[in-house]
């Protein structure tokens, strides 16, 4: 089973995220997605942004974090079972996989896409409770810094006028994840 990513057309990725992932929305801000590809057939994405942040986080200035913002696996390749060479039964890790193979990058793509930002030291992500542990996660080496979440924040209007969403998920609670940078690109 061979795992690739491939840049993806933020257009089409968001597209893909708004129809199939469970929060049904995609982000704001600077983002850069990738297709996930098992066995060269496009099997899911996996989506990064500036995180919605103005104050430091464990160290680090909100222009100095990216955030893995949305991913989402096809049913299809979940739950699948590969024989190992030593002929044992196990489940691919795919997830844990094109995780890393995207933490390994980025940095790199988002410098090129971005070039007038600061140099990514960490990068950041939520579990949301409700719907998953942060299994992923810990499996590509983020480390639980916290749990945030639990209220609905934000208001109906915008002192510039605009409108906030409320989005039911504000209201759970989500465990907090960081991957640290160790070098520089």
């Amino acid at each position: 089973m061979k795992i690739k990513l491939v840049p993806a057309v933020l257009k089409e990725a968001t597209e893909v995220i708004v129809r199939e992932h469970y929060l049904h929305r995609g982000r704001t801000m600077g983002q850069i997605a990738y297709w996930i590809e098992v066995d060269e057939e496009r099997s899911g994405v996996i989506l990064f942004a500036l995180p919605r942040m103005s104050a430091t986080y464990h160290g680090y200035h909100p222009m100095e974090l990216i955030e893995l913002a949305r991913m989402w696996l096809s049913p299809s390749i979940q739950g699948q079972l590969v024989t190992g060479k030593d002929g044992v039964l196990h489940a691919p890790s795919i997830a844990s996989a094109a995780v890393g193979q995207a933490l390994r990058r980025i940095r790199q793509d988002w410098n090129v896409k971005y070039p007038g930002l600061p140099l990514i030291k960490a990068c950041v992500s939520w579990a949301d409770q409700e719907h998953h542990e942060g299994t992923i996660y810990r499996a590509s080496n983020f480390r639980e810094v916290g749990t945030s979440g639990g209220t609905m924040h934000g208001s109906t209007t915008r002192k510039n006028g605009g409108k906030d969403q409320l989005n039911e998920d504000y209201a759970h609670l989500k465990t907090a994840f960081l991957y640290e940078y160790r070098d520089s690109i």
